[in-house]
């Protein structure tokens, strides 16, 4: 009876440091899938780019959720802008940090029109979702059980409260 290869989770550590291509140089040894099945935690445009830096061949497959399951919210955004979600009974929050912004100095880069796409259950979808920090209700659009928003701009942060009827 064959043994089951445990999952190790690598996590990629600083984007801009070496992490990426040392996982890169580890992931090309065949030896590694012999005892385990590697997954590696991080942005998988800075891993595609790593792999182009070592000038190796290597297959990555993008993972939304390792423990199985659906992950209820996507986002479309540039590099840097990090997101975390919270479920309270019949609501879903999303909260949006632009990592471009320079704290503690006042200095921001302001990211323009990221998407934010929320799975709503059973119930209807939501006809809007109330943006905090811009002070207004934007819009959902309904594609493929997703209800997506529009954010015109992220400076710092962004609370997303998407009511649903669940």
């Amino acid at each position: 009876m064959a043994r089951e290869r445990p999952v190790i989770a690598i996590t990629m550590g600083d984007a801009a440091g070496i992490g990426p291509e040392i996982i890169v140089k580890a992931l090309l040894s065949e030896s590694i899938y012999g005892i385990c099945r590697p997954l590696v935690v991080g942005e998988g445009v800075i891993m595609r780019e790593a792999v182009k830096l070592v000038k190796r061949q290597l297959k990555l497959h993008a993972v939304r959720m390792a423990a199985g399951g659906s992950y209820p919210v996507e986002v479309k955004a540039p590099f840097g802008v990090q997101m975390s979600y919270f479920r309270q009974p019949g609501r879903l929050i999303v909260h949006l940090v632009n990592g471009l912004a320079d704290r503690p100095r006042v200095d921001v880069v302001p990211v323009t029109d990221v998407s934010v796409g929320v799975e709503f259950g059973a119930g209807p979808p939501p006809a809007s979702a109330k943006a905090l920090a811009l002070g207004r209700d934007l819009k959902t659009i309904t594609v493929e059980g997703l209800a997506w928003v529009t954010l015109p701009r992220l400076d710092t942060w962004e609370a997303l409260v998407f009511e649903l009827g669940d």
